[in-house]
């Protein structure tokens, strides 16, 4: 019986070739869109809930208006992590990050390397965010200026096998002491 509504339907196919066009590449492009929504809706929904407390997390925005009208941005005020934190009992913890340098040289002995991915945080980054550290201490990692805390990959890439710890690297003028070691991001 399946096999007499298979050639039945290959029959149908090519007796009306433009309507059987028509249908299967509208089922293919409703399928592909099915596939894509789902697959957007799925990361918006794991994105970034590798950490502990997530639902704790929040991301501060700010509204900026102009006469053409509002546009919401990720970016805010420097003063406004402590602020937040001061006037607000039920803020824990309030860390910035900011990304500082435009595609930054670092510097270590005679090796150079262009980067893309380097920020400036706040001390508090490692108690919202619990990120396992391999080496160091987060409670005191960036406790004293122009102190930098490292992933794997850029520890390997910059310094090979050695251990990062005490070792200062120069990004574009500054130095700057390695205290901490992280594990990669999932």
């Amino acid at each position: 019986m399946f096999k007499n509504f298979l050639l039945i339907s290959f029959r149908n196919i090519i007796r009306h070739k433009g309507y059987a066009f028509i249908n299967i590449t509208g089922l293919s492009v409703g399928i592909t869109c099915c596939i894509f929504i789902f697959l957007y809706v799925h990361f918006e929904l794991s994105y970034d809930t590798y950490h502990s407390d997530v639902e704790r997390i929040f991301r501060v925005g700010l509204t900026k208006k102009t006469p053409s009208g509002e546009s919401l941005q990720a970016s805010n005020l420097i003063p406004m992590g402590p602020t937040l934190k001061e006037n607000y009992p039920q803020i824990e913890y309030a860390g910035r990050v900011c990304k500082p340098f435009s595609q930054p040289t670092v510097r270590y002995g005679d090796k150079i390397f262009k980067e893309e991915n380097i920020y400036k945080a706040d001390m508090e980054i490692f108690s919202i965010f619990r990120i396992p550290f391999l080496y160091g201490d987060p409670n005191t990692a960036l406790d004293h200026p122009n102190t930098a805390v490292l992933t794997e990959t850029f520890s390997k890439k910059y310094f090979g096998d050695e251990d990062p710890l005490g070792k200062t690297i120069q990004i574009n003028t500054k130095d700057f002491m390695v205290t901490g070691l992280v594990e990669n991001s999932p």
